[in-house]
């Protein structure tokens, strides 16, 4: 007997995706423009870059605003690389410790202190640009990159804490109280437990940090001690206002370089950042690894008393929001199949243990 086969032909784009395509390209091409007369000015020279011919290509190609441009920023770059990077990691830090006592070893008043943290990231720098260089004057702590990772670490404690808080709040409780009946105090709890899992946090507060401090101008006029000591903003700065006769080629070229580093971050590591800020939000649960299998409570992790629900279904994941099948209390894990009878836990993507079903539960 012939069966017949029937072929379906694709469905044709409604208006609403041709609408949204559309916006879509306009948008593209909104964001673009900038870019593009960044990078045509950039290589024009000086009878040519004219605002009058903004939008023309160049009549000659010159490739000497590119060498000026490096050879007057090459020192703030590596300035802001020295300011940048501790002031990211040590901002981290401190946030990431202030989040872990502020989420999961409260103590009396822990909410009003958060709240006083916060009201740290509503004031505006401009407002505290006086009182700020009377402190530093009065406290003798000079000009320069050294003053200005302060000013960053302090001014990033209130975004970073906020961030480590809501992260740490989606881990189960559970998870630090076994550490105590281990014997864990609250340091080697948060070293040993906690820090581990806390990949994604970083990678959120790091990137901010890192743009943040790297893009700022006001802290850098004020405490950067000058385009010769300070920051690279300072330096692209002095190139686009420092003759009387404004170089658009080599102005634009600077920023085209001053932005490279910033750039570069985003294509790397752009989608752990948007991972890092969702993390938390959804959660996986295992299921069983025989179909139908009734929900079993067990236990994982090499602590005690971790309690986990399993769903019921067919091998795989399923994602839940907190809350949800496996209960606000049940610990929730990223698993996988390792191999016949053997399944492997993750939190956040870091290793617990490996642990062995039985047809009732985990052993």
């Amino acid at each position: 007997m012939t069966q017949a086969l029937t072929m379906r032909s694709p469905r044709r784009p409604g208006w609403g995706q041709t609408v949204r395509f559309i916006l879509l390209l306009a948008s593209v091409v909104l964001v673009l423009i900038p870019v593009y007369v960044l990078l045509v000015t950039s290589f024009k020279g000086s009878a040519d870059a004219d605002p009058s011919r903004t939008w023309y290509l160049p009549e000659v190609w010159v490739t000497k605003n590119w060498s000026n441009a490096w050879n007057q920023l090459s020192g703030g770059l590596l300035r802001s690389l020295a300011l940048v990077i501790p002031s990211s990691i040590i901002s981290a830090m401190l946030g990431s410790a202030n989040g872990f006592v502020l989420s999961k070893w409260r103590f009396p008043g822990a909410n009003v202190v958060f709240t006083l943290i916060l009201f740290g990231m509503f004031i505006p720098y401009q407002a505290v640009m006086i009182p700020l260089m009377r402190l530093v004057t009065s406290a003798d702590l000079g000009f320069g990159i050294h003053t200005l990772i302060l000013m960053h670490v302090v001014y990033g404690i209130p975004i970073t804490t906020l961030i480590f808080r809501n992260y740490y709040e989606t881990i189960p409780n559970e998870l630090i109280e076994a550490a105590r009946v281990d014997g864990a105090g609250m340091l080697r709890t948060y070293v040993s437990v906690v820090l581990p899992i806390s990949v994604p946090s970083f990678v959120v507060v790091l990137i901010w940090q890192f743009t943040s401090a790297w893009n700022d101008f006001l802290f850098a006029l004020f405490f950067g001690g000058g385009a010769q000591s300070g920051p690279v903003t300072l330096a692209l700065n002095n190139l686009a206002h420092g003759s009387i006769l404004a170089d658009y080629g080599a102005s634009m070229s600077g920023a085209l370089i001053a932005s490279v580093p910033t750039l570069a971050v985003y294509i790397l590591l752009g989608k752990y950042f948007v991972g890092g800020l969702m993390a938390g939000s959804e959660v996986a649960m295992p299921l069983s690894p025989s179909r139908g299998a009734q929900e079993a409570r067990g236990r994982g992790c090499h602590m005690q008393d971790l309690p986990r629900r399993w769903g019921v279904g067919s091998p795989g994941l399923e994602r839940a929001r907190p809350g949800g099948p496996g209960s606000k209390h049940s610990l929730s894990f990223w698993s996988q199949q390792l191999q016949p009878g053997r399944i492997q836990f993750f939190w956040n993507s870091v290793v617990l243990t490996q642990v062995q079903p039985t047809s009732e539960g985990l052993l």
